[in-house]
């Protein structure tokens, strides 16, 4: 277990490593550029290839500051890492840091690591992964090919059976719930955080789906189905809101569409904190649902599929983009996997 609390000017990781706690202390504020530009993200005043740059200083400087906990970590032969931020700590590069270690990638290749985080405590229940596969998309959005990934995923995911429901022209998402073992998303998003109240959120705007996907919405519907899985492949559904029209909160308590997807008490989710490129996610639900079939363990898969988008090259990416159906669209994808080579070259 690794908590993260802010405290004063300092950012404070306290890990329970078997028997005994270690602490390790760095200041807060070296790590506000990277706030700042995660917020410009969100309000578009700033690009995605600003953010990564952002992104990635912040991953180098936590992989100096946190390289006493993956050496101890290494040392003691743990099996899991899980990671307990609170409200100001969420934001931090961890499991990019963690994956950076080649240490810990050789445990991850291997099915001899997990990663996890937690952004709420709930007691859990006992659930069934059996059931049906859901996956949503917006005809409206913008994404290039939001339908072929959901297409793809159902292929992978070992299910029953599969629904496609379009948001932008079908409402009533609590209907197709009922029997539902596994939920994907690939829509358009936006950051909770940017609301001035989580009561006014939407995670897609109700502009042009009929159903918005508001947390009041989440909160009120999705605990009462028994999926064991969402995977939200959407912009910013892991940002945070600690606070409502009137007042920020006291506590550490958050509200995001994780917790709230977390509330059936049976289910894990894997949500994006920054914007995401829609190539890289159809690239990493194309691994993740691969492992997910042959290992049948979210924790474990997720796992392998950092690792595998980690070490990917620009065959393996290229391979993946000529599924698409949409001749355009794959063209398109396969000649930047080639351009960003050349680049690289």
């Amino acid at each position: 277990m690794v908590f993260v609390v802010k405290s004063g000017n300092e950012c404070n990781v306290i890990s329970l490593i078997g028997q005994r706690y270690y602490r390790i202390s760095f200041p807060w504020e070296r790590f506000l550029d990277l706030y700042i530009a995660n917020d410009k993200n969100q309000r578009s005043e700033m690009n995605g290839r600003e953010l990564s740059s952002k992104i990635k200083a912040a991953d180098e400087l936590l992989s100096n500051y946190i390289k006493p906990l993956l050496d101890q970590l290494i040392s003691s032969n743990c099996s899991e890492m899980m990671i307990v931020p609170d409200k100001w700590s969420e934001m931090l590069p961890f499991i990019s840091a963690v994956v950076g270690d080649e240490r810990f990638r050789h445990l991850l290749r291997r099915g001899g690591f997990y990663i996890k985080y937690c952004p709420i405590l709930y007691r859990g229940r006992q659930g069934s992964s059996a059931g049906s596969f859901l996956g949503i998309w917006n005809s409206n959005d913008e994404l290039p090919f939001s339908d072929e990934e959901i297409s793809m995923v159902s292929k992978l995911c070992p299910s029953e059976s599969s629904v496609t429901l379009d948001i932008g022209k079908v409402s009533g998402i609590q209907d197709y719930l009922t029997k539902c073992s596994t939920i994907h998303f690939a829509i358009d998003g936006f950051a909770v955080s940017q609301y001035s109240d989580p009561v006014f959120a939407e995670m897609g705007s109700s502009e042009n789906c009929l159903d918005g996907l508001s947390p009041l919405f989440i909160q009120s519907v999705f605990y009462k189905h028994p999926y064991s899985l969402a995977f939200l492949n959407v912009c910013h559904s892991a940002a945070v809101i600690s606070k409502n029209a009137v007042r920020n909160y006291a506590t550490n308590e958050i509200i995001s569409y994780p917790s709230l997807l977390l509330m059936n008490r049976q289910s894990q989710v894997i949500g994006s904190m920054w914007s995401t490129l829609d190539s890289a996610a159809f690239v990493f639900s194309k691994f993740f649902y691969s492992q997910l079939a042959v290992k049948k363990s979210v924790p474990a898969a997720y796992s392998a599929a950092l690792v595998e988008m980690f070490d990917a090259d620009s065959d393996q990416v290229a391979g993946i983009f000529l599924s698409i159906k949409d001749h355009a669209i794959r063209d398109k994808q396969v000649d930047r996997v080639g351009c960003m080579t050349l680049k690289a070259g």
